[in-house]
């Protein structure tokens, strides 16, 4: 995790703001080939990952994994 940790904290991100709370986004992290995030991205798109948060929350499984990074301030 340390590795995708320091692989994030590389990126650029892009300011935004909502009604809320202000905020920086990555671009997606689907669009990113990096050795740490495929691997991150590959373990939270496991099967039985899947399998075992829709267990967990009791929802269907998710189809697919949008993935982007965000610091809240």
């Amino acid at each position: 995790m340390d590795l995708a940790i320091d692989a994030l904290a590389g990126l650029e991100y892009d300011f935004n703001e909502s009604d809320l709370f202000s905020y920086w986004a990555s671009v997606k992290l689907t669009d990113i080939d990096h050795p740490a995030l495929n691997i991150l991205r590959e373990d939270l798109a496991d099967k039985e990952w899947r399998t075992e948060v829709a267990r967990a929350f009791d929802v269907s499984k998710l189809s697919r994994i949008d993935m982007a990074a965000y610091v809240y301030g």
